[in-house]
């Protein structure tokens, strides 16, 4: 299932709405179903949340679908059925897609149409709606029946080209970033790179706050600043899955759960090259510190230019590690739309983390109190029954100091 909650232009025809699902969705999708909602805003009619299933897999997925499609301003919600099915299949997704029941409540479909693909020209119908019947000219037998329009005059596209960040060719395509493999380094040294990352993550723990060094540990403050060192190298590297002392620093934050915290607030400084540094170490390592650069990819993204891999990053990550906390709270609050208090509640908890750690640092004015209540408020009106995002992300930063803590997060 893909979800996103961009709203691109105010509605015209079908045609104009599925033109615009391949700068939305960040690929062109096939053999699916989609769900959109029509909202009612201050800037008119436009788009709402957009989530995509496999076909097969509408009525099995039905609880997920339900909630991120009741917004308060929904004014219908549409669904499109991309690809070419026979008679019978055909109508068995009608009959799916007019009694979308839950649990707990029933969806209302307002209307519903069918198109083989997404390109140029492609014609769509409606399967059932208001419209259903229309016939003659105008407007009205275009929201019954058309063609699909240029997708590269969509607003959507239009950006995607201003960014230099076409639409995939498919699902796959999009995905396969997460699962590609580092081809420079060998098995046994990413196994070393990995032993070496968590010994250092484990001996900074140990220092004190702002030294001098234990052994041959970092101090915490010192491990903070490799940061943007890291970074800019990253930014002057043609490819940093080859340097392999990069990247067992950058295993080394995502290490722990403790590690991790630290360095969030540097990494949403320079998103984007973030970004490249994270996935590099994707690629590279397996277990907690692949969980980690996958869930901490999602969050720069969405705080960067390139938000379009930020929903694979998160559904890869909760695929392969279902228990991952950050990435189930993370993966929630893109449901639900709050992009800009996922990005402020990541900062604000790393802060916190920071502070507990460096409260007697000598450079004490590098907090600010307004930036820790950031955004906290608004995850708690959002989710009232669970933990808030700083009481549940950073409540084991007083742990012990000799806690063992190479699980995953």
């Amino acid at each position: 299932m893909t979800h996103t909650t961009q709203t691109p232009s105010p509605i015209d025809t079908p045609g104009h709405i599925l033109a615009n699902v391949p700068g939305i969705l960040g690929f062109y999708p096939a053999n699916s179903v989609l769900f959109i909602t029509v909202e009612n805003t201050d800037k008119g009619t436009c788009l709402g949340p957009l989530i995509r299933v496999n076909a097969e897999e509408t009525e099995e997925l039905l609880d997920h679908i339900a909630t991120p499609l009741q917004t308060p301003n929904c004014e219908a919600i549409f669904a499109f059925v991309i690809g070419s099915y026979c008679h019978h299949h055909t109508e068995h997704l009608i009959d799916v897609l007019m009694g979308l029941t839950t649990e707990h409540e029933t969806i209302d479909i307002t209307a519903a149409w069918i198109t083989p693909e997404i390109s140029v020209g492609a014609p769509y119908s409606m399967l059932f709606g208001p419209f259903h019947n229309q016939t003659g000219e105008g407007l009205m037998r275009d929201w019954a029946r058309g063609t699909i329009p240029n997708i590269t005059d969509s607003e959507t596209m239009r950006r995607c080209i201003a960014e230099g960040n076409l639409p995939d060719l498919d699902r796959d395509e999009h995905f396969s970033i997460f699962f590609e493999k580092n081809p420079f380094l060998s098995a046994d040294e990413i196994k070393s790179m990995d032993r070496e990352a968590y010994e250092i993550a484990s001996d900074m723990r140990m220092q004190s706050p702002d030294g001098p060094s234990i052994g041959c540990g970092v101090t915490p403050y010192e491990f903070i600043e490799t940061v943007p060192v890291i970074l800019d190298k990253t930014r002057k590297s043609v490819d940093i899955r080859t340097d392999s002392s990069v990247l067992t620093v950058i295993g080394s934050w995502l290490a722990t759960t403790w590690s991790r915290d630290l360095i969030i607030r540097e990494l949403l400084e320079e998103p984007e090259v973030a970004a490249d540094a994270l996935l590099a170490a994707a690629q590279t390592f397996t277990g907690t510190i692949r969980a980690n650069a996958l869930c901490l990819f999602a969050g720069v993204s969405m705080a960067g230019e390139n938000s379009k891999y930020a929903n694979p990053a998160l559904n890869t990550a909760l695929e392969e590690f279902p228990e991952h906390n950050l990435t189930k709270l993370l993966h929630e609050s893109y449901k639900a739309g709050l992009i800009d208090e996922t990005v402020a509640n990541l900062k604000s908890g790393s802060i916190t983390a920071q502070k507990q750690v460096l409260d007697d640092h000598e450079d004490a004015d590098y907090w600010e109190d307004d930036d820790i209540e950031e955004g906290i408020d608004v995850w708690e009106e959002e989710y009232p029954d669970t933990e808030s995002f700083f009481e549940h992300e950073f409540a084991d930063i007083t742990a012990d100091a000799g806690e063992e803590e190479k699980k995953s997060a």
